[in-house]
């Protein structure tokens, strides 16, 4: 039955699937700054950051917490043994600095969700351009095996002829078809990781149009300016001034709060100067007053907590700090080192490949080495263009890690 389950499971995705993918109406090419701008626009965590930022501006007109006021009666023979009747107001009050000092807390934390947003933004970019990297690479990959592909198949072509004609053996035409087949293998692969990257850019994007990643100039280059604009130190630094905030808010709770009171009752019976009041006559009193802490140790406790949550969060962005300072240097060493191998490829490495290549081709064609010489010189040739396609990968992935920090 867990088996049955498993596959209806597995069903229903591929239907699913299959319907997201019914609803594709083209594909188009997008460069990489237009993939940008279009996430941007329509990518479901940016959307949710806005909203939680728009939310979070929104509170900042809460900021005047004031307390309910206070109406009462009181009925019956309070003052004398006529029936009276009282009504009482009262309401408590905030000094304005803790009202401000609450203002300033969700200030910065409006603030603070700002910079998430930005954090998203810089994290979504680095999504993107990391798929246009694996892309170039596949690609680029690609035409290689193609390359290869073509020559496996006119070797074979040729052992083929040969065989017909009596003038080699079985064994030779089995292991060039073996390795023709083995290409093509690595091809379907190289064709499916394609599909997939495309399905990538499409989920970030948040499109139903199947983006093909135009390669037209792409060509990554090293931001010099990223540590210094790293957004996760933004993050942390934007967390202290929350943190700040938030203690004095704390310190300003300390502070009396006012209170205001107003009655109105009236005083039947007789009263100054044998003069009897009857129950419209009302007669009005104000209170004014203070609350203050009998005990202030809980909330001095309080100060302190926050001051410690300040002291974690300056460990946390100094530690950061050192964190990002210490694996730029690394980085940048490695940087270094791949350009140098970068180099070495295109001006000696690629050029060598070619004449290996072309020199057995001239050799084969005229006699003079045989189809098994042919093909290891070809492999010596592929392995280097190989080699050179592995070097600016993890030379673009360097770049990617220094710029996206």
């Amino acid at each position: 039955k867990q088996k049955f389950n498993n596959m209806k499971s597995s069903l229903f995705i591929l239907f699913i699937l299959g319907l997201n993918f019914g609803k594709i109406q083209a594909q188009n090419t997008i460069t990489l700054e237009n993939a940008i701008v279009l996430a941007n626009q329509n990518n479901l965590n940016l959307k949710q950051s806005r909203l939680e930022s728009t939310y979070s501006e929104a509170l900042i007109k809460t900021h005047k917490d004031i307390p309910k006021a206070g109406i009462n009666t009181e009925l019956g023979q309070y003052n004398s043994s006529y029936f009276d009747t009282k009504i009482a107001f009262n309401q408590t009050l905030a000094l304005p600095i803790v009202y401000k000092a609450q203002k300033n807390v969700l200030v910065e934390d409006f603030r603070a969700k700002q910079i998430n947003e930005t954090a998203q933004k810089y994290d979504l970019d680095k999504a993107i351009t990391t798929v246009f990297n694996d892309f170039y690479y596949l690609k680029s990959k690609e035409k290689l095996v193609l390359k290869t592909d073509d020559f496996y198949a006119q070797l074979l072509n040729n052992a083929t002829l040969r065989f017909e004609k009596g003038e080699t053996n079985l064994l030779e035409k089995t292991l060039i078809s073996s390795q023709k087949a083995t290409i093509s293998q690595e091809n379907k692969q190289i064709q499916q990781a394609i599909s997939l990257k495309m399905m990538e850019l499409q989920y970030l994007l948040n499109s139903t149009t199947v983006f093909i990643p135009s390669l037209e100039n792409f060509d990554l280059k090293l931001n010099p300016s990223a540590f210094e604009n790293h957004p996760e130190m933004w993050v942390l630094l934007q967390e202290k001034n929350v943190a700040a905030a938030q203690t004095n808010l704390e310190k300003t709770k300390l502070l009396p709060e006012l209170n205001f009171g107003y009655n109105n009752l009236s005083m039947r019976g007789l009263g100054v100067g044998d003069k009897f009041f009857k129950s419209y006559n009302r007669f009005q009193s104000v209170q004014l007053g203070v609350n203050v802490f009998l005990n202030t140790k809980n909330q001095k406790q309080k100060i302190e907590v926050a001051k410690l949550n300040e002291n974690i969060i300056e460990s946390n962005v100094q530690l950061t700090k050192s964190k990002l300072e210490n694996r730029y240097k690394l980085l940048a060493a490695k940087y270094q080192n791949e350009v140098e191998n970068i180099v070495y490829f295109e001006k000696e490495g690629l050029l060598a490949a070619k004449i290996i290549f072309e020199t057995a081709q001239k050799q084969f064609l005229s006699g003079e080495i045989n189809s098994s010489d042919f093909e290891s010189f070809f492999r010596q040739a592929i392995d280097i263009e190989n080699n050179y396609l592995e070097a600016k990968k993890n030379l673009n992935e360097t770049i990617l890690a220094i710029n996206y920090l």
